[in-house]
């Protein structure tokens, strides 16, 4: 991503016909820059804690601590069922794809 806004910055630097636009041009690719650097960290902090909710679901159906008996492991399989999906949908709000 760095590269291709530093190509950005030279294409603008070459090719804007004023310098109001040359400006104007140059903090806009900055505000987008700044922005990717946010949206990745948005990304991290969200999904985050769903991975430590998805080990304590593991860890719970790995019976290491003793037996649940069905509705429990069905509870704790919705609970895994419903992260992995919020997990899904948020790393395809964040993707490389999807852009604000």
């Amino acid at each position: 991503m760095n590269e291709e806004i530093e190509q950005l910055r030279a294409f603008i630097e070459q090719h804007a016909a004023t310098e109001e636009q040359k400006r104007a041009l140059l903090e806009t690719v900055n505000i987008f820059s700044k922005w990717d650097a946010h949206r990745t960290n948005i990304r991290f902090e969200l999904l985050t804690p769903l991975n430590a909710i998805l080990g304590y679901c593991y860890l719970l159906l790995s019976l290491k601590d003793g037996e649940l008996n069905e509705d429990q492991k069905e509870h704790v399989k919705q609970i895994e069922e419903s992260v992995l999906r919020l997990a899904k949908m948020i790393r395809d709000i964040f993707s490389e794809g999807f852009r604000f």
